[in-house]
């Protein structure tokens, strides 16, 4: 009989180390004049990630998540339309603020050259995404990488 004890209590102590939250998959991206190199172009709802943002280009860059085909202009507004009159995305705080559920946005400030900045970030939504550098002329120059979040 003890010994049944024994086992549902290591069975219930074991059960309860399973139910640890799930360790971020580290994505690095690099950002260079003038792209944005990513390994992974699909990611998954509730799977954390650790993106580890690095410049190793020669200029400032900034980094943007946010859903593909959403504009940001200079006062951090949000519309749909051409991303060909994109300015910089301004926010307040740290980096990595995340300014709705899906996107953020590392300044430029923070992305000097030879700098890296790592954002942990969980997707809530599926869809179609990009990231994005919009720095005047960098998105145009194909500092882009559309990106898709599966269920």
């Amino acid at each position: 009989m003890r010994k049944l004890a024994a086992l549902s209590i290591l069975a219930v102590f074991l059960s309860a180390c399973g139910s640890r939250p799930a360790q971020a998959q580290v994505v690095p991206i690099e950002l260079t004049e003038f792209a944005i190199d990513t390994p992974i172009s699909e990611f998954k709802v509730g799977t954390p990630y650790r993106f580890v943002i690095s410049n190793p280009g020669a200029i400032n860059h900034e980094f943007v998540l946010m859903s593909e085909g959403q504009v940001h202009d200079m006062s951090g507004e949000s519309s749909e339309g051409d991303h060909s009159e994109m300015g910089a995305t301004e926010t307040e705080g740290a980096a990595g603020e995340h300014d709705m559920a899906n996107m953020f946005h590392v300044d430029q400030s923070q992305l000097n050259p030879g700098s890296t900045v790592t954002i942990e970030h969980t997707f809530t939504e599926a869809g179609e995404y990009e990231f994005g550098c919009f720095l005047p002329g960098h998105y145009a120059a194909g500092m882009m990488a559309k990106i898709s979040v599966v269920p």
